[in-house]
């Protein structure tokens, strides 16, 4: 288990580094396997930063014909990150995969308050976890990948 915390002084820079991170995550695993299973949450507090993954003209080079993505979290249809996701990213229809299954993930992207929601999930066995949160409490999770928490 390791936690890796990064701050920021504005809501902006977390975003920043947290899509980095991810983008980082992509291509290590790419360049290592030829593909990036990736797990996104459905939590309204990772608006943002979804908003920023479709919109930020450095994201735009994100490798979505080499993604699989899985979603996890209660949402309607009309705010759903899955329906976001598929419509404007460019990924490929048959490389998005809907709600979790039983499966080893490379990267899971999600917000503090699921972090209670992962032990029954089979997302709890990815090697790394971006975590958005508005502070540095990290709880007492226990997990087997690398965490990086993005906290204001």
């Amino acid at each position: 288990m390791t936690d890796r915390i990064v701050q920021s002084e504005c809501n902006d820079s977390r975003l920043d580094s947290l899509s980095k991170e991810l983008m980082r995550q992509a291509m290590q695993c790419i360049n290592a396997t030829g593909e990036f299973r990736l797990v996104l949450s459905e939590s309204t507090l990772l608006d943002d930063f979804y908003a920023r993954l479709m919109c930020d003209p450095e994201m735009r080079a994100m490798p979505w014909d080499k993604i699989q993505v899985w979603f996890f979290g209660d949402t309607t249809e009309e705010d759903s990150i899955e329906l976001a996701i598929a419509a404007h990213s460019g990924i490929a229809e048959e490389n998005v995969r809907g709600k979790l299954i039983d499966e080893s993930f490379d990267c899971c992207v999600l917000s503090c308050v699921d972090v209670v929601d992962l032990d029954a999930s089979p997302c709890n066995d990815c090697k790394a976890y971006l975590i958005v949160s508005h502070s540095n409490d990290l709880s007492n999770w226990s997990h087997d990948g690398v965490a990086h928490w993005f906290c204001l």
